[in-house]
């Protein structure tokens, strides 16, 4: 008898080149800091930079979200696969040198 080999699946990133240190973790949740919203994007990716994208949804300073999955990294941002008031999209955790969201303990 012969037996299936399965590919291990590649590990998350525990960094990003180009962000500031990662903060948020799958399983916990966030909560956009004080000030504009986040957009909850259908991939994760600026709306500019990818053609097939769109914004979904947004998350309101001071709303909190799930983390479901990510990060992914793209274009210098760590985006995350969130869940918020039952949109499920992702949403980037910074940019430069400001964090747009803060893990909650």
């Amino acid at each position: 008898p012969w037996s299936v080999r399965r590919r291990p699946r590649p590990s998350p990133p525990t960094a990003c080149p180009g962000t500031l240190p990662l903060r948020l973790r799958v399983g916990q949740q966030g909560r956009v800091l004080p000030g504009d919203a986040n957009l909850i994007n259908r991939n994760p990716a600026r709306l500019a930079e990818d053609p097939t994208n769109e914004s979904i949804g947004r998350i309101p300073g001071g709303g909190v979200f799930n983390v479901v999955g990510g990060p992914v990294c793209t274009n210098d941002i760590a985006w995350w696969l969130v869940e918020f008031e039952g949109v499920t999209g992702w949403t980037g955790e910074g940019g430069g040198t400001s964090y747009w969201v803060e893990p909650l303990p």
